[in-house]
């Protein structure tokens, strides 16, 4: 059973389980979304620094981008 991390909604810790991802890339990632809004899709990971081709590819099959809800920013 592969272990699939959404890159919007995934906690650091989450973040931290995936290939290649240490605290440093993980805080990266909620730190992009934060400032840049929710990943469209996968290959978006590589805008992320300290993520290149090479490390998009071994993480790819563990990551997944669902399509945002309307209900995104409107709180719980």
């Amino acid at each position: 059973q592969a272990f699939i991390v959404d890159l919007n909604d995934g906690t650091l810790a989450e973040l931290k389980h995936l290939p290649g991802i240490g605290a440093v890339l993980a805080e990266r990632i909620v730190a992009h979304r934060a400032s840049h809004g929710a990943f469209r899709r996968v290959e978006d990971l590589v805008l992320v620094p300290g993520i290149g081709e090479k490390r998009f590819q071994q993480l790819r099959p563990f990551v997944a981008v669902r399509k945002p809800t309307s209900g995104i920013g409107m709180g719980s």
